[in-house]
């Protein structure tokens, strides 16, 4: 408890229970068990997808922490691959297995040096225009924040060209809302 990793609450059933101050070190914690002993990415993946954790919101901070628990380079991106190779063999939930990917990037940017996070955010960005409308609502707000966030510098590419729509000349009468 003080180191300040721990806390000890008191709890009417249980007398007291051990919590950690911050859920990401849980979540942290969570993905290096996950990825303990033996590590093959595919194997990896595979099984997070067989055990529904990829497709569970809950553990969206362990899978995007993940490649920390790998902690290098040569574990990390594998990883990543795999999470984006995965993609295509679950098109309707492409979106949240690409997002997932770049988070992981996005979080562990050190130890994925071979990811060229400008080029890769353009094509995400093409594939969200050709396939996005066609994903569930929660894995394109997913693959969108982690748009926005891949490319540090430019952000998300769909936003460097003017998308203005033409209106013609007229009137609009608008109705004001009801409270």
């Amino acid at each position: 408890e003080h180191t300040g990793l721990l806390r000890f609450e008191a709890t009417a059933e249980a007398g007291a229970q051990v919590r950690f101050w911050h859920r990401l070190f849980r979540e942290y914690l969570a993905g290096a068990r996950l990825v303990g002993g033996e590590y093959q990415a595919k194997v990896l993946v595979e099984r997070l997808v067989r055990e529904g954790r990829i497709l569970d919101p809950f553990w969206e901070d362990v899978l995007r922490l993940l490649p920390g628990a790998l902690a290098s380079p040569e574990r990390a991106e594998p990883y990543v691959r795999a999470l984006e190779e995965a993609a295509a063999h679950h098109q309707g939930r492409r979106g949240r297995f690409l997002g997932l990917a770049a988070e992981g990037v996005i979080e562990n940017r050190d130890l994925c040096p071979g990811v060229n996070t400008a080029d890769r955010a353009k094509e995400l960005a093409a594939t969200y225009e050709r396939e996005g409308a066609g994903w569930p609502l929660r894995d394109r707000l997913l693959f969108l924040e982690a748009l926005g966030r891949l490319d540090a510098k430019g952000g998300d590419p769909r936003l460097a060209a003017e998308r203005w729509v033409p209106l013609g000349k007229g009137t609009v009468e608008l109705e004001p809302p009801e409270l």
